[in-house]
């Protein structure tokens, strides 16, 4: 303890034993009557205050060492730093378990979390056989459309130059020579005996095959229920030992040309001689106007013609021979509709499955197998897949329909032209008849 304390400890104690004095007896009567009850009293008295006073205060003292000294120095702040040391330790201890417990709660949850994942990405980016089938049957597509772009340009191409009279075709002599070459090969290769009543017996050649007798005229056998048609316009590589890449007309593509020709341009126009065109006398000229204007007249024809061709060359052409690397697949999915027979398989969708073909079994084909709706009962991501494999399928034939109707406006829109044509003459007559001053 500091000094103040002691010294106010012991006034404190001088205050109690002189309050109990007074309580005395003797003493305080001596105190009330001024006397002392004996000389040696005056001296004595005091003097044991003193020596109490001082006994008390050294007591204190001696109790004040031994507390701060001997208790608290020797025995109770050791054995607190003792208590202390021995709970922060086992405080420690605590924390590190309940540490080390947390980091394998944390450890085993992120393991938990790491495998949870890694199933849910098992299980998401593993695409279904269903889902193969989609793949697989629109492979090559786009090269099948590509080969339908061309057989369609070709075929357009050839019709028009049939009727222009154009490069070294069959009509490029005279409309007699078309005439005669479709002859002789309706007599070949078209001709029915049973035809006019049995008449025309004489005129067909036996050796005809029975299956393309009148196929020239008939277009349902011919176009509207085939789903392949053996067309293929791309240049084929010359072999080591021919001279030239040229390919062998195909019986298809024999029957097609056959087909326009009966459809459009039955009789090409005649040749005009170039002679009564132009020569180099400019007033002559201006006689043959005539003939000119005339052949303008059949350019108009061709024109308005070739958009109907078009159409057709558009029909014919989707049927055209495709990739040969999508076929393994596309006659798979008809071999598991239950046609196991090759030749039926090829008969139906033929050796290379055209890009009418591959949209066929794409759009409608692929859904009439009841595996399809049992595989729908799959992982929700493959489902997902199955729904965008189905809308980019769904816009494909969109765009297919689309183009459909471009072509149908075309026609229409050619056709309402036509039947205005005779309307607008008589306008334009009207108009040229008219005096300068009937225009007021």
């Amino acid at each position: 303890m500091d000094k103040a304390r002691v010294k106010k400890s012991r006034i404190l104690v001088a205050s109690l034993i002189a309050a109990l004095a007074l309580l005395l007896p003797g003493v305080k009567n001596a105190y009330a009557s001024g006397t002392c009850m004996c000389s040696a009293c005056a001296t004595e008295i005091p003097q044991h205050h003193l020596e109490i006073q001082e006994n008390i205060s050294d007591s204190f003292d001696e109790h004040e060492d031994w507390i701060v000294n001997t208790w608290w120095e020797e025995n109770i702040l050791p054995a607190m730093h003792l208590f202390a040391e021995q709970l922060t330790v086992a405080g420690e201890l605590q924390v590190e378990g309940v540490g080390m417990m947390l980091d394998a709660k944390h450890q085993l949850e992120t393991q938990r979390l790491f495998q949870t994942l890694s199933a849910q990405a098992h299980k998401d980016y593993h695409p279904s056989e269903g889902m193969c089938t989609f793949g697989t049957t629109v492979r090559a597509l786009a090269s099948s459309e590509r080969r339908s772009n061309l057989a369609q340009t070709t075929l357009a191409q050839r019709m028009m130059q049939r009727q222009t009279l154009g490069g070294m075709g069959l009509s490029s002599n005279s409309g007699d020579s078309d005439i005669a070459s479709r002859l002789q090969r309706f007599i070949q290769v078209y001709c029915d005996p049973a035809d006019n009543a049995k008449g025309l017996v004489n005129l067909c050649q036996t050796n005809a095959e029975p299956g393309r007798r009148n196929i020239d005229v008939d277009y349902t056998r011919n176009i509207e229920t085939r789903l392949t048609l053996d067309l293929d316009f791309a240049p084929t590589p010359p072999a080591p030992a021919a001279g030239t890449g040229a390919a062998e007309e195909t019986p298809d593509e024999e029957d097609v040309f056959a087909l326009s020709a009966n459809l459009f341009a039955h009789s090409v126009p005649s040749l005009i001689p170039p002679t009564k065109l132009a020569n180099a006398d400019p007033e002559s000229n201006r006689i043959m106007l005539n003939n000119v204007e005339r052949y303008m007249d059949l350019r108009s024809i061709f024109a308005k013609r070739s958009v109907a061709q078009n159409s057709f060359a558009a029909l014919v052409s989707m049927r055209a021979a495709g990739d040969p690397s999508s076929a393994p697949f596309t006659k798979a999915v008809i071999r598991e509709l239950g046609v196991a027979d090759d030749e039926e398989i090829n008969a139906l969708l033929g050796d290379n499955p055209s890009y009418f073909a591959q949209m066929e079994v794409l759009t409608k084909k692929l859904y009439q197998n009841p595996l399809f709706y049992t595989e729908l009962i799959d992982k929700p991501v493959n489902i997902e897949r199955k729904g965008a494999a189905l809308q980019a399928i769904g816009l494909m034939q969109d765009r297919d329909l689309y183009n459909s109707l471009l072509r149908s406006e075309a026609v229409l829109s050619v056709l309402l032209e036509t039947m205005l044509v005779r309307e607008q003459e008589k306008a334009a007559s009207a108009l040229g008849g008219l005096a300068p001053g009937d225009a007021q």
